[in-house]
């Protein structure tokens, strides 16, 4: 049997988290599609079975594009039997626009 591997798109770098990444892949659908046939593409090259997005620090503006770049990265990967898993920083009581939207979204 062999272990389920995964691949994780993350925000943070050598100089620390970089806010500009996440929107340069969520701000347009044309960025959004771009980076999901890559993570596509790695899926199938590597037959990995999760996709985890773990941004940190996601700028208020960029909440919408990045809860439709994790609904359209669902979509595509459902052919795939593949998952995403998102990893954002929020808290039950988070005041944060996008913890608001992720319950909204998982539930």
């Amino acid at each position: 049997m062999h272990a389920a591997a995964h691949l994780m798109l993350t925000n943070f770098g050598a100089s620390g988290v970089a806010c500009t990444l996440v929107t340069a892949v969520v701000n347009t659908a044309e960025s959004r599609q771009r980076a999901i046939a890559q993570l596509i593409s790695a899926v199938r090259e590597h037959g990995l079975h999760r996709v985890t997005v773990g941004f940190e620090l996601v700028p208020s503006s960029a909440h919408p594009d990045m809860l439709s770049f994790l609904t359209e990265l669902h979509t595509a990967l459902g052919p795939l039997h593949a998952i995403v898993w998102a990893a954002i920083p929020v808290g039950a009581d988070d005041d944060y626009p996008l913890a608001q939207d992720a319950r909204r979204w998982i539930t």
